[in-house]
């Protein structure tokens, strides 16, 4: 029978798959099945509610020394990325059947096609699950099988790690693992030892900055894999994403080295060096950001100077115009109550000189020139008529025509 390429069905195939074997499975009336999770090589996992606290649960369903083994695993750790073990028992068909907390979420590689998160988020999610993979190297406890599908991203961001039923074998020889992840001395059967869940580690980081895996050729048969490892270029971090910092690279390809001896030798060093670049990249950041604020600063002061002087220019003028004494008439004031023109009750029409009407015109004409001249205007140069010389002045005294001085 062909091997069945699970990560290519979507959960409805693999719900159609599995009814069969759904309806077969009879466990305790306390636990009432919903879908198919996941399906592996260690079993088979359940979405399924507990009646007794109404809550949602994980069912693995497995051999009965996979169960145990998880079980007593799963019950030595206790971290917020790793799921807790509720309870385990046989069905009545004799499945031995383990109870786990339920990680709701997103796979993820899922997570990071659909949200696309940035470059913190993204480290953030890396710390996560390094956190969770050093608590259980602190339990003498390897996952060796960690891989994105095995990864669940929950709706606040937080990365959780799941199926831990190699880490129950304890067989430390053991050929397992999945292609791409799995260090050189899983697939070579040699003795692994917590530098193997950091090669994976590194893959991991490589995966979760770009989004690709670190090899120029993707191979999904595990056989075929171990036959071509060797053969296999590594493509460097910045050639598939130039935005990536390049010690995210440094650190992802010194994580997977083929030598044991060059890696690091525990995940806690491997966090120390993000941390410490880190740190240096948000220092960058902030001097980045502080020498554009400045002349960014000094572009908004001037535009407001420049606002605040549109505004208040014409409001100066104004004001100035207002409190000068030569533009203001002093026969109105401003506290005078306005008074509307009178009704036609109160007009005394026989007051009225109907002949000569008055005209507007020349009333306001009249009132002007009453108006006190301006002391501040220079009065135009008059002269008075009676200083000017007569016209007899001008021309003297007529000479009179006396007819008989001219006859002899």
């Amino acid at each position: 029978m062909p091997a069945i390429a699970w990560d290519a069905l979507s959960n409805d195939m693999i719900d159609e798959l599995f009814a069969a074997e759904m309806e077969e499975l009879h466990l305790a009336d306390r636990y009432e099945i919903h879908r198919v999770l996941g399906q592996g090589g260690q079993g088979t996992v359940y979405l399924a509610k507990d009646e007794h606290v109404a809550r949602e649960v994980a069912i693995k369903c497995a051999h009965e020394q996979t169960v145990a083994g998880e079980a007593t695993l799963l019950g030595s750790l206790t971290h917020p990325g790793i799921p807790q073990i509720y309870d385990r028992g046989v069905a009545i068909d004799g499945t031995h059947y383990l109870v786990m907390q339920y990680m709701a979420g997103q796979r993820l590689d899922h997570y990071l096609q659909h949200v696309q998160p940035n470059l913190e988020q993204r480290i953030a999610l890396f710390k996560d699950i390094a956190g969770a993979v050093a608590h259980a190297h602190e339990q003498g406890i390897l996952h060796r099988d960690l891989k994105p599908s095995n990864i669940i991203v929950g709706a606040q961001g937080r990365a959780s790690i799941i199926d831990w039923g190699l880490a129950a074998t304890g067989d430390p020889r053991a050929v397992c693992g999945s292609p791409h992840f799995a260090a050189p001395e899983q697939l070579d059967g040699q003795p692994a030892d917590q530098r193997a869940d950091i090669f994976a580690l590194g893959v991991l980081l490589y995966f979760i900055i770009s989004g690709e895996l670190p090899y120029a050729r993707r191979v999904t048969d595990f056989n075929e894999f171990r036959a071509v490892r060797a053969g296999l270029r590594r493509v460097p971090l910045r050639q598939v994403c130039e935005q990536a910092p390049r010690y995210l690279g440094s650190i992802s390809q010194r994580a997977m080295a083929a030598q044991v001896g060059a890696r690091f030798q525990r995940i806690d060093e491997m966090i120390k060096a993000l941390n410490a670049h880190s740190f240096e990249l948000q220092q960058f950041q902030r001097s980045t950001a502080s020498k554009l604020l400045v002349p960014l600063l000094m572009m908004c002061l001037l535009i407001v100077a420049f606002l605040a002087g549109m505004y208040v220019g014409p409001q100066s003028a104004a004001g100035n115009f207002e409190n000068n004494p030569a533009n203001k008439n002093p026969e109105i004031d401003k506290n005078d109550e306005f008074v509307g023109p009178p009704s036609p009750d109160e007009i005394n029409w026989n007051a009225i000189d109907w002949e000569h009407p008055a005209n507007d015109a020349d009333d306001a004409k009249d009132e002007s020139e009453k108006k006190a001249p301006d002391p501040k205007v220079e009065e135009p140069l008059r002269m008075d008529p009676k200083a000017l010389p007569s016209l007899d002045d001008i021309l003297g005294e007529p000479e009179v025509f006396d007819p008989d001085d001219g006859e002899e």
